[in-house]
């Protein structure tokens, strides 16, 4: 070992007793991993036991070659990590729907984005702590399959911000990480990819689930789930409820992946779409009582609009 490494891991075995973490050379390629979860999910959006399951997903990048992944099995994420946080009780996630920030009385989003409600007597129960979807839902027999992508940045906060959160549901999910050059996009080197899961039952049954595309089947699933949901009939929002839209749409937007477009027009136009959806779900949430649907119709607008514009994206940015 040469002196100028004896040096280096002497600094950062101090500064490490210190509490304070210093990022080694050796990690940063793993900086360039992302992480795909899948959660297998029942008909109201209840995780459903994995355990004995086994997995694989075949991952096509846009413009590249198919490549097969085996899943690994994985546990929720602990919050609490730090001793000035072990006593104390971790915010809901507004990103999952976890038992803390779903009142499970809907379903995820099938292939189109529409989210259908169970008729069972419980809508009452569904208050701010509803399913907010990060990911792409598909129906996987009567129940659900979500796909998350998760970049370095997310694994690694502690929080449940928008720009860092843990989705886990709370419950055992599969993941895979993958490196970039497996969903990039050979022609443009965006991230643009599909998905097809494949998971074998403790009875040897094979069940197959496919239509994943990310980052369009993503933005598409979450931005539809706010306009068929959340936003179905505007004429009964109260203040209350105009506050809770409003910043639920300020987090879904700010959770959208960066975007790459071919032309600038395109780019333009959409960032416009977004800052012109922020705009008006501030305008929701300090609107008067007499202004709320209109607000409201026009923050249902607004979202479409983005919808639309991200259409014409090629692919997520590599740097998210």
């Amino acid at each position: 070992m040469t002196k100028r490494k004896r040096y280096l891991l002497g600094v950062t075995a101090i500064l490490a007793s210190l509490g304070i973490a210093v990022p080694l050379r050796a990690q940063a390629p793993q900086e360039t991993k992302a992480e795909l979860r899948f959660f297998v999910l029942d008909k109201v959006g209840t995780p459903v036991d994995i355990h004995r399951w086994t997995g694989l997903v075949e991952v096509t990048p846009e413009n590249g070659a198919m490549k097969t992944i085996r899943l690994e099995p994985a546990s929720p994420s602990r919050r609490d990590t730090g001793k000035e946080h072990a006593n104390a009780t971790p915010e809901p996630e507004r990103y999952s729907n976890s038992e803390e920030f779903t009142a499970r009385t809907e379903t995820p989003a099938d292939g189109s984005g529409t989210l259908a409600r169970e008729a069972d007597g419980q809508a009452e129960r569904m208050e701010a702590k509803d399913l907010m979807l990060c990911g792409e839902a598909r129906k996987f027999e009567d129940g659900w399959v979500e796909m998350v992508v998760v970049w370095p940045n997310q694994r690694q906060a502690h929080s449940a911000d928008h720009n860092g959160f843990f989705h886990d549901h709370g419950a055992r999910y599969f993941r895979a990480p993958v490196d970039l050059n497996v969903i990039q996009d050979a022609k443009t080197q965006t991230v643009n990819f599909s998905v097809k899961a494949t998971f074998t039952t403790p009875s040897g049954d094979p069940r197959e689930v496919k239509g994943f595309t990310y980052p369009s089947g993503m933005i598409d699933g979450a931005l539809t789930h706010l306009i068929d949901k959340d936003f179905k009939d505007t004429s009964t929002i109260d203040h209350d409820q105009a506050v809770r839209l409003s910043h639920k749409v300020h987090w879904a937007l700010e959770a959208l992946p960066s975007l790459s477009f071919a032309k600038d027009k395109n780019r333009q136009e959409y960032e416009k779409a977004r800052q012109d959806c922020q705009a008006c779900a501030t305008r929701l949430e300090t609107a008067a009582k007499t202004e709320i649907t209109k607000s409201a119709d026009d923050c249902k607008s607004a979202i479409k609009e983005v919808r639309t514009q991200a259409t014409d994206a090629q692919g997520a940015l590599v740097a998210q």
